[in-house]
């Protein structure tokens, strides 16, 4: 029986989850027409709504696009005058 009281056959895929509510491994059904990406349901260890674990680490990268748009700030070369100052 699925979330939305309908019994259908799905095949199951173990994955890792990583997210506030729930971290690890779980096995999970293989749905091809969803509205979401994950539905946590009947997990013991899944936290509440109310207590998500928001100590989570984030990794950002910049893509290669982005970083072609980012203005480069670097110093100008000045030429090197070859001329002596004459003190007179």
């Amino acid at each position: 029986m699925l979330f939305d009281c309908q019994d259908r056959q799905y095949s199951t895929a173990r994955i890792q989850v990583k997210t506030p509510y729930l971290c690890g491994e779980v096995e999970a059904l293989c749905i091809p027409e969803v509205i979401c990406d994950l539905v946590v349901e009947n997990v013991p260890s899944a936290r509440n709504l109310d207590d998500p674990d928001m100590t989570a680490m984030v990794g950002a990268v910049t893509t290669r696009a982005k970083a072609r748009q980012e203005v480069r700030h670097t110093t100008p070369d000045t030429p090197k005058s070859n001329t002596t100052v004459n003190p007179f």
